[in-house]
Formats: C-alpha cells, structure tokens, sequence
C-alpha cells in the first residue's frame, strides 16, 4: 500500500517543502478514504440474530485460559512481542540514523521500500506455507532480522558488540 505514495511523499517534501509535507498529503488522502467509505461501505453489524454469541469478558477470559494452558501460545506471544518491539526501536531510530549534511536521504523512498520489503515477506511466506512449517518460517524470519540489525549495527559503527549486547 506504501509502495506506490513514497515517491510522491517524497516529492511533497521536496516541492512543497519541509518533512511535514507528507503527513499533510496523508490528511487529504483520508479524507478522500472516507468520503469513498461513507458513500459506497455498508455497516456490517455481524451475526445480530444469535443470542449465545460469547461477550467480550468472555472472549478475554478465554483467550487468558489459553496462555496458561498451552505453553506453545504464550512462547510464541513472547518471541512475536520481543521481536515486533525491536522492530519498532528500529522505526524510531531509522530516520535520525541517515541525517547527512550534505544531500538529505530520501525519507518516503527509504519507507516505501521497507514497506515493500514487508509485502515481500509475506508473499514469501504465503508462497512457501503449503512445504515448510510455521516454526521453521517463524526461526527463519527471526533469524533474518536478527542478521539485518547486526548487519546494519556493523555498517554503522564498524562493531557488532554494542548491539549484540543491547539485543
């Protein structure tokens, strides 16, 4: 969905000037959303005929008894939390980590791109389901990120010490 708006992000920001420029563009894109949203969208209100539909008390209370009873959900709620928050880290940390003085970096091209490597992964991830495990997709993943932040740690800083023992 990024993919295609980082140019033009970037473009707002060039043109029209400043690095709010593309969160402005981001409001008229809204509004045009939901113009199109509330002219042509249905509300779906669900199943309203069934009366043994469980609340949403019991919805939490069983996905609560879910973690304590099976190790392997709360394991891999774990690794996806710690992962996904390191992910984040990196998200705050990117856009300070490429100022240059010289030729400013082009922020919504960089975006697009991580965006583009997500959609990428997931469609490997579809692609390659029906042959290999989620366990061994999950480590793969896991592993891959891993090698990208000491990668980009060392690029950076030339020792993979200081990240290694961050992580």
């Amino acid at each position: 969905d990024a993919v295609p708006f980082g140019p033009i992000s970037e473009g707002s920001a060039f043109h029209v000037g400043g690095k709010c420029s593309p969160f402005d563009l981001a409001i008229v894109c809204l509004v045009i959303g939901m113009v199109l949203i509330a002219a042509f969208f249905d509300e779906n209100y669900g199943n309203t005929e069934e009366e043994g539909s469980p609340s949403m008390m019991e919805n939490m209370q069983s996905g609560v008894k879910l973690l304590k009873t099976d190790r392997r959900a709360l394991m891999l709620g774990i690794v996806v939390s710690a992962f996904e928050g390191s992910m984040y880290a990196f998200v705050f940390n990117w856009t300070p980590a490429l100022r240059s003085e010289r030729v400013p970096p082009p922020h919504g091209v960089i975006f697009a791109l991580f965006m583009m490597a997500c959609m990428c992964g997931a469609s490997a991830s579809t692609l390659v389901g029906a042959w290999v495990k989620p366990t061994a997709r999950l480590s793969a993943a896991f592993a891959a990120g891993c090698m990208a932040f000491v990668m980009s740690t060392y690029a950076a800083t030339g020792n993979t010490e200081d990240h290694l023992g961050f992580s």
